[in-house]
């Protein structure tokens, strides 16, 4: 996954960005573009998502990281609902 990462980053240009391609596929460059911000994102999500596992997996028996985990954890997501919701209707 480091390596695809390492890949997406050499290949990445300004046209990658979502803002500047809007994700549409109107040519055979643009379908490269969107499939590298697809792609790219999708190496970072598993690079991230293993952290996080091997961070718990270390972390998991303390109160802190259990309560922050549990308790305010879920209470978070309202606030990403919210932040999408605004950025949609930007």
């Amino acid at each position: 996954m480091s390596a695809s990462i390492a890949a997406c980053f050499l290949a990445w240009r300004n046209d990658a960005y979502v803002y500047n391609n809007l994700a549409l596929v109107q040519d055979l460059q643009s379908a490269k573009n969107v499939l590298l911000m697809f792609l790219g994102s999708a190496a970072a999500s598993v690079v991230m998502i293993e952290v996080l596992l091997r961070c718990w997996s270390i972390g998991h028996s303390n109160r802190v990281v259990r309560f922050i985990a549990a308790k305010l954890g879920p209470s978070t997501l309202v606030l990403y609902l919210i932040q999408g919701t605004v950025f949609r209707l930007m």
